[in-house]
């Protein structure tokens, strides 16, 4: 929590309550907030209270609207309390009549201001140390699995989510606070966005996952009280029902840009990265959203954006964002997240940029909603990440996870070891990158950062370096050397088979992503595909083509290294994503990305001829949330892959300020 914000909150309650009047008042929470930060509060002298002069003075500090202005510790505040209660029998005040007003405001003034600072040491010392709320948490679900979504009935009293339960598909739920059994609609496969004022739901129906955290599908129109869903557009990663209950706003990718679109096909803001979490504002004159610098990981900020299009970032610097709703009165978004891959707390944020902490516990928390009273839709959650192995000359796989979030990022030629990072609490802000033996011997440190990419004797790798740029990183000892040097942000790295050239995802600052080609020996980055490249690519044995992933519904192409126009394909499916080539370049192996279990299909490129080729599951599926990030070694022997485990409790929240 940010001391300025909080000894401006102090400030207003201390001016409440020595003039029974608030600070910054108006008819509507918009006016409140423009009188915060435009307008002073009238003299508390002015009333027919009678303050002493240094006391005003005093709260005025408190208030002033430069944070750098004001008292900047709770130390400041007490020792001033303490200047101004040892003086204040001596502190000029205005004239009364009789001397027993007199000695009524000197009674005051030494007895009230003692209070007054033990009130402020009391306040300001259990925020600077983060004491926990005195919240009461009802819990509502009782099954294994993953929390999709949770929202409030309009009416408040019952309440609507999504889960995947025991390993089963995503499903919506009614409950109700007082008997926890929970309802099926019967949507399998489906996931809620929304509820509007009139109890109609926004869902995606069919999702299938984009990336770790969030995933695309068909927004449907679903009644409450049951009944088939009404299709309304393909491809929309999130939504949220506009001001009048019957309008929505949606957002999707179009030409490698997230598009935030009210009414839907009316652009209200773009983002080459992720638009996260989009919601009305109580009067809905704003909207509420996480903006992502990327489409691979959670960090980024906080922003609203008006009707007209004009944004604001009111919090910056998260390193993950997770779930975000308005307060009743529309004067602070709430949002969990956290700054140092640490857990997740919740935290608010006030429209000029006033950031506190609410709530944190042991764990992670994710925000759902609010209800108009106050209470709170939460979950605690568990995330793991873990990756399994298939060794040299083994007919089982391993668990080869190391910390509490591991994810593969290669595995060398021989299928003898593993290069994977750790992206959670343990791996901390660094992100370390880690190499380990198939057989499960244990984990060696490589470097901080993002590495990825074994050469073909598996003695270096490509890594992201503290400057964004890409390095040649050795994985026992030798020198460490540059690979680019440019504007672009870099992702997923491979070399190419002589060894001579590098290709990876980049970005250029307000564009989409594409793949580039960099020669080793110098010179720029060429770009081998137009923007709208999706997370995943595969350089052919030959070296001569690349087969990407395009747009957020995954339509491989696979381009040609010299340039031009994608090669005709057929019997690939939308959804899926290249996973190797055949060593004859014949083949290419491809998955859906996320799907639980994983299965992988060989098509022939020239035919389009499609088989089953490997199903890849877990011995235990519960909170599995999704497969990814699979690599082969050269005999397509032996592999690795990545899961990620969440196991979710809703709760419903009461007393949090």
């Amino acid at each position: 929590m940010g001391s300025a914000s909080d000894l401006f909150s102090f400030g207003a309650i201390l001016y409440e309550t020595l003039s029974a009047k608030r600070a910054f008042q108006a008819e509507t929470a918009a006016e409140t907030v423009s009188a915060i930060l435009k307008e002073e509060p009238p003299e508390l002298s002015a009333g027919s209270r009678q303050i002493p002069p240094a006391l005003e003075r005093f709260v005025r500090h408190c208030l002033e609207k430069n944070p750098e202005e004001r008292f900047q510790s709770a130390r400041d505040v007490a020792f001033d309390l303490e200047s101004l209660s040892s003086t204040s029998g001596s502190t000029p005040v205005k004239a009364q009549s009789g001397s027993a007003g007199k000695s009524s405001l000197f009674k005051w003034a030494a007895i009230g201001l003692g209070v007054l600072v033990a009130f402020a040491a009391g306040i300001l010392f259990a925020r600077s140390r983060g004491v926990a709320s005195r919240a009461s948490y009802h819990r509502l679900t009782f099954r294994q699995g993953t929390i999709q979504s949770a929202h409030f009935t309009p009416d408040g009293q019952s309440v609507v989510y999504s889960a995947s339960w025991e390993g089963n598909p995503s499903d919506i739920f009614t409950t109700r606070p007082q008997a926890p059994e929970s309802r099926s609609l019967g949507l399998s496969g489906s996931s809620l966005l929304s509820v509007s004022r009139t109890g109609e739901l926004a869902a995606l129906m069919g999702m299938h996952p984009v990336a770790a955290t969030y995933g695309a599908g068909t927004l449907a129109r679903v009644p409450m009280e049951g009944g088939a869903p009404r299709e309304v557009q393909s491809n929309v990663e999130n939504a949220d029902w506009g001001p009048d209950g019957a309008t929505l706003l949606l957002t999707h990718e179009v030409g490698g840009f997230d598009r935030m679109e009210f009414p839907p096909g009316k652009l209200i803001y773009q983002n080459p990265g992720i638009v996260g979490h989009p919601r009305f504002s109580p009067r809905g004159n704003l909207i509420g959203f996480f903006e992502h610098p990327g489409r691979v990981s959670d960090d980024g900020s906080v922003a609203v954006v008006d009707l007209a299009g004009k944004k604001t970032v009111l919090s910056t610097g998260w390193a993950d964002l997770t779930g975000l709703a308005w307060s009743p009165g529309g004067d602070e978004i709430w949002f969990t997240g956290d700054r140092n891959n640490s857990s997740l707390g919740l935290f608010a944020v006030t429209l000029d940029g006033n950031e506190r902490q609410v709530e944190r516990v042991p764990g992670d928390l994710i925000l759902y909603d609010i209800a108009r009273d106050g209470r709170v839709l939460m979950g605690r959650e568990e995330w793991r990440g873990g990756m399994y192995a298939l060794a040299p000359g083994q007919d089982h796989e391993r668990d080869l996870s190391w910390f509490d979030f591991s994810i593969a990022a290669d595995i060398s030629h021989d299928g003898g070891t593993v290069l994977f990072y750790e992206l959670g609490e343990m791996g901390g802000a660094l992100s370390p990158s880690l190499l380990r033996g198939t057989d499960g011997a244990a984990a060696v440190r490589l470097s901080d950062g993002l590495c990825a990419a074994f050469s073909h004797d598996g003695q270096r790798v490509i890594c992201t370096g503290s400057d964004g740029q890409l390095n040649e990183v050795p994985t026992k000892s030798g020198e460490i050397k540059p690979m680019t040097h440019d504007h672009l942000v870099h992702g997923l790295p491979q070399w190419f088979p002589d060894e001579k050239r590098i290709a990876f995802l980049g970005q250029e600052p307000g564009h989409g992503l594409r793949v580039y080609v960099q020669d080793l020996d110098g010179g720029e980055p060429k770009a081998i595909t137009p923007e709208g490249a999706g997370l995943y690519f595969q350089i052919s044995p030959d070296g001569k083509q690349v087969a990407v992933s395009m747009g957020t519904d995954f339509r491989i192409a696979i381009y040609p290294v010299s340039g031009g126009n994608p090669r005709p394909t057929v019997g690939f499916e939308p959804g899926q994503i290249p996973a190797a080539w055949s060593p004859d370049d014949r083949y290419l192996y491809v998955y859906r990305l996320g799907n639980v279990p994983l299965d992988i299909f060989q098509v022939e490129i020239a035919t389009g001829r499609r088989a089953l080729w490997r199903r890849l599951s877990t011995p235990d599926p519960i909170g599995i949330t999704f497969m990814s990030n699979i690599y082969f070694s050269s005999d397509m022997k032996s592999y690795v892959y990545s899961i990620n485990r969440r196991l979710d409790v809703l709760y419903l929240v009461e007393g949090l300020r």
